[in-house]
């Protein structure tokens, strides 16, 4: 860690970004949920019937990755796989009543970890920080 500036953008981005996934995960533990799936549901809530290779291709991750974090949340009640009634080998993403139940609560607990995250900005810094990393992305 001595090489490292700790002033550089890839260690600060590393650090926010380990910042968020801590509170995310410990708010989402009570749902069985953590960071790296819980953002699935709302893809799914806003595009029902998402088949998994317009998934991959929307959030750019890795088709293995993808398949693993879908297969958890349909096992444990959070998404449902049907057979396309247009393409019979492919299957569409839905969400369940378990989802529609919960994203309410989901939603506030991304909204409370934002917040957390940037409380030390005001809303200008907080909004600015936002375009910022959209811009960058």
């Amino acid at each position: 860690m001595d090489n490292m500036n700790k002033s550089t953008i890839e260690y600060l981005v590393a650090k926010f970004n380990r910042k968020i996934r801590l509170s995310l995960n410990r708010e989402l533990l009570k749902y069985g949920l953590n960071e790296a799936n819980f953002y699935y549901l709302f893809v799914v809530i806003n595009n029902p019937g998402i088949n998994q290779v317009q998934m991959i291709k929307l959030l750019d991750r890795e088709q293995s990755i993808v398949t693993k974090q879908i297969s958890n949340l349909v096992k444990n009640g959070w998404l449902e796989k049907r057979k396309s009634t247009t393409d019979h080998r492919q299957t569409e993403l839905y969400p369940t009543s378990k989802t529609l139940d919960n994203i309410d609560d989901i939603t506030e607990i991304t909204e409370k970890v934002s917040a957390e995250v940037t409380s030390n900005l005001s809303e200008k810094e907080s909004a600015t920080l936002q375009k910022l990393l959209q811009k960058v992305l």
